[in-house]
């Protein structure tokens, strides 16, 4: 059964830094290599910055971000 992690932040872009270095615990945890984590956290704060400033006009209320993991 995988753990479901479910983060809800501010949408603003300042905020997506917290969230790539949780995910990237997240992902070490779950036995990715060194480059796969360092992939996922960019890959994760991109994703926050894009909706932060290209999904809606002015910043959105909230960005919820959710984790599943299985080991």
């Amino acid at each position: 059964m995988a753990d479901k992690l479910i983060f809800t932040i501010p949408g603003k872009p300042v905020y997506a830094t917290m969230v790539r270095l949780a995910v990237g615990s997240i992902a070490t945890e779950a036995g990715f290599s060194v480059e796969a984590v360092e992939d996922i956290k960019v890959a994760t704060e991109e994703a926050c910055k894009n909706i932060c400033c290209h999904g809606n006009d002015g910043y959105p209320s909230k960005i919820e971000i959710e984790c599943l993991v299985e080991k």
